[in-house]
């Protein structure tokens, strides 16, 4: 029974910690980012519009954290893995008619100390307990490779405007079938 009450302890306290095979690396958190699940509730991106956007080269984020813009910057240690901190994150000063979710954002936020992949496109940003304290889903990309197939005419580039009716109409072609282009 004690080896038992032990096991389920264990896996309790190590739920930020990284399994092999789901190591998480600081390039992983590059791009943008839905907050979905929030200090254990479960949040709808499309009704909160809290995003987060890591930029991992310039070490910042951005992004939205309910009503107002936030930005702030990223420390991590490539010497100890998934040990994050966001200290000083600010943001725009909207006249917002809740604020409530908004200072439950920056306040966790405030909390993080590590990271780990949840599976294939989530993030768990975790407290000093270890436990997730703000569940981040990858956020889709707008455009898809596959709308990029075909004939493209070239009306604009260097922000000039090519002339329509010209005897070689400049143009670029996709083939995304052989991963190739041409024009």
């Amino acid at each position: 029974m004690y080896l038992c009450l032990a096991a389920l302890s264990i896996g309790i306290f190590a739920s930020c910690k990284t399994k092999k095979g789901v190591e998480a690396t600081f390039s992983d958190l590059d791009g943008s980012w839905n907050i979905v699940e929030l200090n254990g509730k479960v949040l709808n991106p499309a009704e909160t519009n809290q995003v987060i956007e890591f930029d991992v080269a310039r070490h910042s984020l951005s992004g939205r954290a309910g009503c107002n813009r936030m930005m702030g910057q990223i420390e991590y240690s490539d010497s100890r893995k998934n040990i994050i901190k966001f200290p000083q994150v600010a943001t725009t000063r909207m006249a917002c008619p809740d604020m409530t979710v908004e200072n439950n954002v920056l306040s966790a936020l405030n909390k993080v100390k590590k990271y780990k992949k949840l599976g294939k496109e989530n993030i768990a940003l975790c407290g000093a307990s270890n436990r997730p304290i703000v569940v981040l889903q990858k956020k889709e990309s707008v455009s898809k490779l596959s709308d990029l197939e075909g004939k493209w005419i070239i009306s604009e580039a260097a922000g000039e405007a090519i002339p329509d009716g010209m005897e070689k109409q400049p143009f670029i072609e996709f083939n995304i079938a052989e991963k190739r282009l041409h024009g």
